[in-house]
Formats: structure tokens, sequence, C-alpha cells
């Protein structure tokens, strides 16, 4: 099924479907090859609406795409439920969607109540995979992760606190072989030159293997030290001049059950079918058929 329009032609759909009943407008259903596949230069490739039920469904039994939709100009799929799935798509070995936008629109668009795309893939570790020589996905508000998350690298990026309407500013993040807490602060030591620090009530159930610095701020303090570790959400320093500001600084490897149950694995062996495969091949002398992919 496809519609390719030319400069001369007129714009109409090459195929339109009603289905009435509550029988579907188009069903598709294929063992080996694409079930729908839509081709627009100029136009939604694909349209589907129903105010109850799915908008566009596509079933690939074999080794193809559910949907496959090419736009140049517009969106690949548009499809829009009032109470039902707006795009219901499903393949045993391949992707079940795949949209790609040669222009300046979205290869895949999802608004809903709830979730806008929701994936599942309980085969394997994969079930989303995004790519983009620009952005792979962009998020606009928070964004909530039930698992791991795993990069090449991270960081923040905002709009400039000194130009903002010219320039960004880029930091990356703080990265460790554990999964490591920072806390840090100030305190003045009293007449005795020592001081005590208080942590929230929360801090112990979260963190072990606690670890200090103590940097004094003003004057010299050699004799500056931790007189007793954290017990009951405080700790002590000691050795200071009477008065004299102190940064500290405590580190702790989280304890909770999440981290206890899901704790990194620093150095892990690639799988048979990954050998010979890099997550950025462009980096090691290796060409573009070497990157690594869902599934290896």
């Amino acid at each position: 099924m496809q519609g390719d329009f030319s400069s001369s032609a007129p714009a109409t759909p090459a195929v339109t479907a009603t289905g009435t009943g509550g029988a579907a407008a188009i069903s598709a259903t294929s063992d080996a090859a694409m079930a729908v596949e839509v081709t627009n230069n100029r136009s939604t490739a694909l349209l589907g609406a129903t105010t109850n039920g799915v908008g566009v469904v596509g079933n690939c039994l074999g080794t193809g795409i559910g949907v496959l939709a090419r736009s140049q100009q517009g969106m690949a799929v548009n499809a829009t439920s009032d109470s039902g799935i707006a795009v219901l798509a499903q393949s045993s070995s391949a992707a079940a969607v795949q949209g790609t936008c040669l222009g300046g629109d979205f290869g895949v668009v999802g608004i809903a109540p709830n979730a806008g795309v929701a994936a599942f893939n309980p085969n394997n570790d994969h079930a989303a995979y995004l790519a983009s020589d620009c952005c792979a996905a962009w998020f606009t508000g928070p964004v909530n992760i039930a698992g791991n998350l795993f990069k090449s690298s991270g960081g923040f990026r905002i709009d400039h606190p000194l130009a903002p309407a010219e320039k960004f500013l880029t930091h990356s993040f703080v990265e460790s072989s554990e999964m490591k807490n920072v806390y840090d602060g100030v305190v003045t030591t009293e007449a005795d030159g020592t001081a005590s620090v208080e942590l929230p009530d929360w801090f112990e159930a979260l963190n072990r293997e606690f670890r200090y610095q103590l940097t004094p701020i003003g004057a010299p303090a050699p004799e500056l030290h931790i007189a007793a570790e954290i017990e009951h959400r405080r700790f002590r320093i000691a050795g200071a001049p009477a008065g004299l500001k102190v940064a500290w600084q405590v580190t702790g490897v989280r304890a909770d059950a999440w981290a206890g149950a899901h704790r990194v694995e620093v150095e892990q062996a690639k799988s048979r079918a990954e050998h010979g495969r890099y997550l950025h091949p462009e980096l090691f002398g290796a060409g573009p058929e070497q990157t690594l992919r869902p599934g290896g």
C-alpha cells in the first residue's frame, strides 16, 4: 500500500477505507514481510482515527515489521483514538514500529493522558531502540526510570547564566565505579575548636562505607581531624582554632534495597555475538557496520 504524490498528482488519498459496525477499516497481517507499508513524499503517510478502538494495527508474525511508514514532509504515522489505543503494532522478531522522517518532523509522536508511547519486549533487554544523528530522544518534563541507566557520558546543559540568548553552559556528571552519594557543607567550630555536623534522619539507612574530607577556611588547621565518625546521624570534628569555618564533605555508598539487589558490575565481558562490535566504532577505526545494536 503506497501513496507517492508527484507535483502534478491531485492531493487525494491513494487508498481510503472506512470500517462500520465495529469492523476494522484495514486489517493487515504478514508472515515474513511488512504488514503495512506506506510512503508519502509530501504529506502524512498513514492516518488512522477511531472513537473506540485502535487507530492503526499492524501484525507481523515472521521477521518483518508491523507498521512501516515513511514521509518526507509530513508525519509518518498520524493515529488517534478517543478511548482505545492509537497505534498497536506487534512483531515476533523484528521492529514492531519503524518511523522514519526525512524532513523536519518526527518519526513517531505519541500523545496520551497516561503514556504517549509504551514499549514492551519480553524477549530481551531492549523494549525500544532509538537512533539519530542529532537527538535519539527529546524529553520535555520529568523523566522517571524504574531501573538502571547506562550511558557513554552525561551532564546538564542550560542557557548560559551570563549570556542566555547566545550560549549554552554544559557540565559533566561526576562518575564513580561505586553507587556513591556525595554530601557537603560548611560548619564553624566552637570555642574548644570542635564542631558537630548533623545529617538527615535517613542518612544511615541510605548509605554505608563513609569517607570524609575537611578543609579549613581562612586559617591553617594542621590538627583538624574527624573526632567521631558518623553515628546516630552525626559526626564531630576537632583540632581547629575557635570560630574557624570548615568545609566538609562526606561520601557514602548506597545501601538501600534497590542498590543491594542491583550492584554495578564494573567490568563485563561482551557476549559472543557482541565480539568485534562497538558502541562507538568510529573511535576504534572500525566502520559503521560494526556498531553494537540491540540483540548484538
